[in-house]
């Protein structure tokens, strides 16, 4: 018996959400596709044994259960997102063979992410900060 394998889980801060595209099928039938780009930190050590921290952009596709959720999603949210792969061959229009891939996005929730262990994310610094007004100001001396 093969045993199955939970679906990989991203965690990562909501850094766009693009406007739902429109394709069209062969057959003519039109499909809307929404999604979501997370920005996913890593980090990995070099052959010489240097090590590197970055943050990537991936973008995922909603499925209809996660679209249905994303309203509840501000730019900046720390998520966690449940998710699929799939990949695919395919003929170019010069006879040569590509290759696709695509990452689709089941479930998307809070997570504590950002709970003061990583640096702020892009998509953090790019949101408005408000100025906060300290109310010991009003009571120094001087």
């Amino acid at each position: 018996m093969v045993e199955k394998k939970p679906w990989p889980i991203q965690e990562g801060i909501l850094y766009a959400k693009p406007p739902a595209r429109k394709v069209k099928s062969k057959d003519g039938k039109e499909y809307e596709f929404q999604s979501i780009v997370l920005e996913i930190d890593s980090s990995y050590t070099t052959k010489d044994g240097k090590y590197i921290e970055k943050s990537f952009l991936m973008q995922f596709d909603l499925s209809k259960n996660a679209k249905s959720d994303i309203d509840r999603f501000n730019i900046g949210d720390p998520v966690i997102i449940t998710y699929t792969m799939a990949g695919r061959e395919y003929k170019k229009k010069d006879g040569s063979k590509g290759y696709d891939n695509k990452l689709s996005a089941w479930s998307i929730n809070f997570s504590d992410v950002n709970s003061g262990t990583r640096k702020p994310a892009k998509a953090e610094t790019r949101k408005e900060q408000l100025p906060v007004e300290n109310e010991l100001d009003d009571q120094l001396p001087f």
